[in-house]
């Protein structure tokens, strides 16, 4: 070679790849345009294939290879199964069934009924991650659904590449954000420039450092940038991720500012003008990794114990797992297939009544995955045989979860650090969650387990956690793999939780309970100064006996000062009257009364007050206390006037009792409320999942059906136009022509006929559709029908000479042929020749 001769270093780079490079394209409503506009910017030498996997209706008739083909030098073909891949080769999948790619070989194998719309993008793109692993290359498009969240997924987990279609620049946005969204992605770009860059993303991109790793910790951002982030997350999402460790948030945040290859500043000002993009990166932050029993030798431990918890339950007791950070639920399903298997032995109605297993996420994308319940044949390859076959069945699409063992599920979005906790569990699954947490959220989420926990409830962290205050709160009966023990602790969590699901600090790194109260008006402050020297110190609480104000000097009885309160009263009351004020509420509501009032004892001379007081939108509560002058209870008559010793005890330990009873009673009285609300919320949450299932299936079909329909309106559109190009470039043809033309059909009606024709045929609009021998001409043609009749019947083309007093012409017929060959009628062609001929006519036959 040459030494003048310079390499291509990107056809040197591609050379040293000797197999062939393989992209899977899912695409579906407007995904036509966005393919076409991929395809026209692929290199001409580019050296790879392209599976076209493209949502449309099971219609043969389709014409989208057509249509591709006249938008890339590369062969477009419609996949034939069985056939090898080769490069250079745009393999576009036939309607009506799925396409994979099996031992470098396309295979079309049936499309699953439930699953629509066709072909699935997600089963693709697992077959080229299984078949290639960091060699799979996927790219997502224009459509409606999340078709090729998962597949990407799966692609992105075998460090294989994604690029995705901007989705401001696509007709339906779905499919692109779906992708985007579950934080699969390594490219964002329009389809016209993906196709430009696919060498640098195959060629030429950085790895991304592993959690937790050395590299790991180098991506950081300064705080200014991060905090106007955590904001617009928290904006945009309801969500406070300030507690997540900074390596976590840093290394999401540069991926996707990456992926978009903008500066920091423009990336954050990005996060605030487009609240999708901020959408993306919280999905992305959430990380929604998980497996068949990952670890198993964690789950071999976990698995009897689960049994000696089964054993335990009491008669009509269900086992309750939770499984917060379940991502799509592979976990989930995992220690509910153990837990069913504990439960075998036992006696009782059906599973769904003897366990209840709660997976919880923030990640929407993913709780649908985990809602349906069906995974790719190479997701279940750990799961043991014996359990697959019992709880687990083969569908088309790969495996699914059985009816039975779903039913036990309850899968919900939920914040496990701010929102309640699930009561009464007995184990807990917090595998792999707390490691993006830092050491203030960790204790957080740490003491809000030990609340939700039964007595001697178990709780399995991660085998790479290392959570500082663990042993503080738990005993561990298996250090090896991180399974420990609630103790009989009876501790409320020292945190406040949130009363709804997006409940989020009002700025990061501050407690939801932390907002700023609404300021006074003037009247209220007029009111509240009158009350002040007019009435008894007091308290007023909300319908939760929560304090909510303090009026006047109440320092003798409470440690709290004047104001705008928060907090449970019996926190802020001194000892001596925490017991009265208890006993006073409760027989407040108990007596279902206005008022009621106490005396705690003749030495402590205090009248406390308590009154019920309606606002307009619920009941407020009044405690006063007031100083007697002279001690309203009193001995019996006849008795001494001061108390004895033992009477003054009996007197004490009387009230004791009545208190005691009374909050017996209200305990009572709530736990059977609590109980029954409970299974009202477990019935209307079964109700409630069994109806959004139902319509999320319809909607599905819906959806499907609707990218079909567009699908094949965008075909039709396409060759429309085709048609109408073609008309006017026939039309201009016809214009520039020299010779007359008239078409007939086989009843030899006139169809079409151009201007120079009515020199010899006396021809108006209005004759299109009249036979042509029913036409007056000019000149007399001799034996025209004989000669039409011969061109349609023998295919025989026919010229005739004829001559007039002022011009000669030549009139030829030749037939008009179908596309499939057949002979659909005659075209004749009239030519002034002058007198160049002589005017006898004769007829000659070819």
């Amino acid at each position: 070679m040459d030494d003048d001769i310079e390499e291509d270093p990107l056809v040197g780079d591609e050379d040293q790849n000797t197999g062939v490079k393989v992209v899977g394209v899912g695409s579906s409503a407007g995904g036509l345009e966005a393919i076409t506009k991929l395809l026209s910017g692929v290199r001409s030498d580019a050296q790879w294939c392209f599976i076209i996997a493209q949502h449309r209706a099971p219609n043969p008739d389709s014409a989208l290879v057509e249509l591709l083909s006249h938008h890339t030098s590369m062969t477009v073909t419609t996949a034939i199964d069985g056939e090898p891949l080769e490069s250079g080769i745009v393999y576009v999948g036939p309607p009506g069934c799925d396409i994979v790619v099996d031992d470098g070989s396309i295979r079309l194998p049936e499309a699953s009924p439930q699953k629509r719309p066709w072909p699935s993008v997600d089963r693709l793109l697992s077959s080229l991650a299984a078949e290639y692993g960091p060699d799979a290359v996927a790219i997502i498009l224009s459509g409606t659904g999340n078709d090729g969240a998962t597949g990407s997924t799966a692609i992105r987990e075998g460090d294989g590449i994604v690029a995705v279609q901007e989705p401001s620049t696509a007709a339906f946005t779905q499919m692109p954000s779906s992708t985007i969204d579950a934080g699969a992605v390594n490219l964002i770009a329009a389809p016209e420039h993906i196709g430009s860059q696919l060498h640098d993303l195959l060629f030429g991109r950085p790895a991304d450092p592993p959690p937790g790793s050395a590299a790991d910790d180098t991506l950081d951002i300064d705080t200014a940038h991060l905090d106007k982030i955590v904001e617009s997350l928290r904006r945009t999402s309801g969500v406070d991720y300030s507690g997540y460790k900074r390596s976590t948030l840093s290394r999401q945040i540069e991926r996707r500012r990456r992926g978009r290859n903008i500066s920091m500043d423009e990336y954050v000002a990005t996060l605030s003008d487009e609240p999708a993009e901020a959408s993306a990166l919280a999905r992305a932050i959430l990380v929604s990794v998980t497996s068949f029993f990952r670890d198993a030798p964690v789950w071999e431990s976990v698995g009897p114990r689960l049994k000696a918890l089964a054993r335990s339950l009491p008669d009509g007791e269900p086992l309750r797992l939770w499984v917060p950070g379940c991502a799509t639920g592979e976990e989930a399903y995992t220690i509910a297939m153990l837990a069913a298997d504990a439960l075998a032995d036992s006696e009782g109605s059906g599973l769904s009544s003897r366990l209840k297993v709660f997976a919880t996420d923030l990640d929407e994308a993913a709780l649908t995955v985990a809602r349906r319940g069906h995974y790719r044949a190479a997701a279940i390859a750990a799961v043991p045989q014996r359990l697959r076959d019992r709880w687990m069945y083969h569908s088309t699409a790969g495996w699914a979860v059985v009816p039975e063992l779903r039913e036990c599920m309850v899968i919900a979005r939920h914040n496990v650090a701010y929102d309640p906790p699930f009561p009464r569990v007995h184990l807990i699954s917090l595998r792999n969650t707390l490691i993006y947490f830092d050491p203030r959220l960790q204790a957080r989420v740490m003491d809000l387990c030990h609340y939700a926990l039964v007595s001697d409830g178990l709780i399995v962290l991660g085998l790479s956690e290392r959570i500082s205050n663990v042993d503080s709160v738990f005993t561990p009966v298996d250090y090896v793999h991180r399974i420990y023990r609630r103790g009989d602790s009876n501790r409320l969590p020292s945190i406040a939780v949130t009363r709804h699901l997006q409940a989020p600090p009002a700025h990061p790194g501050t407690s939801p309970n932390d907002a700023p109260l609404p300021t006074r008006t003037g009247p209220e402050l007029a009111y509240r100064r009158i009350l002040q020297i007019t009435a008894a110190p007091m308290l007023i609480l909300d319908d939760h006996d929560v304090l909510i104000e303090v009026i006047g000097d109440v320092s003798a009885w409470c440690t709290v000062g004047e104001g705008r309160q928060t907090g449970a009263v019996t926190e802020i009351l001194r000892d001596p009257y925490k017991l009265g004020v208890r006993t006073l509420l409760s027989r407040l509501r108990q007596a279902d009364a206005t008022t009621a009032d106490i005396v705690l004892n003749e030495h402590d001379p205090v009248r406390i007050t308590a009154a019920l007081v309606p606002t307009q939108f619920s009941a407020r509560t009044a405690v006063l206390f007031r100083t007697e002058e002279t001690v309203t209870t009193r001995l019996d008559a006849g008795s001494p006037t001061e108390s004895t010793p033992v009477l003054d005890m009996n007197a004490q330990l009387d009230s004791t009792q009545r208190a005691l009873e009374a909050i017996v009673a209200d305990l009572g009285a709530s736990n059977e409320e609590l109980q029954a609300m409970n299974e009202e919320l477990q019935a209307s949450s079964e109700e409630l999942q069994a109806t959004t299932e139902e319509a999320q299936a319809a909607n599905e079909e819906l959806e499907a059906t609707n990218e079909e329909l567009t699908t094949l309106n965008q075909e039709l559109q396409a060759r429309t136009n085709e048609a109408l190009q073609a008309n006017t470039d026939l039309t201009n043809i016809q214009s520039s022509l020299t010779s007359g033309l008239i078409i007939v059909d086989r009843e030899l009606r006139v169809t079409r006929f151009t201007p120079l024709a009515v020199r010899l045929f006396s021809l108006i609009d209005a004759d299109a559709g009249r036979p042509l021998i029913a036409i007056p001409t000019t000149i007399d043609i001799p034996h025209l029908e004989d000669d039409l009749r011969a061109t349609l019947e023998q295919r025989q083309s026919c010229l005739r000479e004829i001559s007039s007093a002022t011009a000669d012409y030549m009139v030829q017929t030749q037939p008009y042929l179908g596309a499939n060959g057949d002979v659909r009628g005659v075209i004749v062609v009239v030519t002034d020749v002058g007198r160049s001929v002589p005017p006898e006519g004769r007829a000659m036959s070819h």
